[in-house]
């Protein structure tokens, strides 16, 4: 297997907008290239990933020329994961992921280590995006937020290049079959300007989002407001999780398979009707429970 890194001329900045929810969170992204759509016929021959410092953006891709070596692409990029609080990604969810845990299933592995995943194709769907833009493909999106990208492979393409080098590696075809897979990373910083335009709060609110306290990830999933109050659930990683709290306006309750339950209930006070706010007072009480 071979590991390649490359440094983007620029660092990455969060967004103010973004900050509530992504600040003190260690951020990636990645992307995948596979031989075919079947993972059960098919296999994973390069991972991409992006990782997000304080004065630079790093993208390290593992590529293998033997379909032997895939577990071992696997094991590198879970151990990525590992370190990350917060993966992007875009269509991830109906594609990448699930290959990838039915390529570690087909090898005997262990599943993909849990951690918030991020849509970026969910969030756009959800946004204004859906309405201003023709389509939402990557490059579209790309695009719209001014990034320019060289490479011109479709997933397709991709496939059959990396079948013509398997039979005879040229470096210069290899510089493609990279190329492709790390400008897929490369408009990640580019991306995040968008935050402003699709209604981060309102698809943050339907998509959930991280709270990072401490040592403790929550990982918000699914948020509802009803006649009492409003209630958001998802999973505790990354810290031993507090203890459960009874209150007169809070409930918490957290169980050992690292799922967690907030009820934050009207007994004292209206809650907020916009979606920023309510986002904010799920952070604000995540955030307390885990506090000294």
């Amino acid at each position: 297997m071979q590991t390649i890194q490359y440094l983007l001329p620029k660092p990455f900045t969060l967004p103010r907008l973004c900050l509530p929810y992504f600040s003190g969170c260690s951020l990636g992204a990645f992307d995948i290239e596979t031989t075919g759509l079947s993972p059960r016929k098919d296999t994973v021959s390069l991972i991409g990933v992006l990782s997000c410092e304080e004065e630079f953006c790093r993208i390290t891709q593992f590529f293998i020329d033997d379909p032997a070596e895939e577990p071992a692409l696997l094991e590198a990029f879970f151990s990525f994961c590992r370190l990350r609080d917060v993966l992007f990604h875009y269509n991830g969810d109906a594609f990448d992921l699930p290959f990838l845990e039915k390529r570690a299933q087909a090898w005997g592995l262990s599943p993909l280590p849990r951690c918030k995943g991020f849509d970026l194709f969910r969030a756009a769907r959800l946004s204004l995006l859906s309405h201003m833009l023709s389509d939402l493909k990557l490059t579209s999106l790309e695009a719209f937020a001014g990034f320019h990208r060289t490479d011109t492979l479709s997933g397709k393409d991709w496939a059959a290049l990396y079948r013509r080098y398997l039979q005879a590696p040229d470096p210069g075809v290899l510089e493609r079959l990279l190329l492709h897979n790390r400008e897929d990373l490369a408009c990640f910083p580019a991306l995040s300007s968008l935050a402003r335009k699709i209604d981060l709060h309102r698809v943050l609110f339907r998509l959930g989002f991280p709270v990072k306290a401490g040592r403790t990830v929550y990982y918000v999933q699914s948020i509802k407001r009803d006649k009492r109050g409003i209630q958001a659930e998802g999973a505790v990683l990354h810290g031993d999780g507090p203890q459960n709290h009874y209150l007169e306006d809070l409930t918490f309750l957290a169980d050992e398979k690292g799922r967690f339950y907030l009820g934050l209930f009207e007994d004292r006070e209206p809650l907020p009707q916009d979606w920023r706010q309510l986002n904010l007072l799920i952070i604000r009480h995540l955030k307390a429970l885990s506090s000294p």
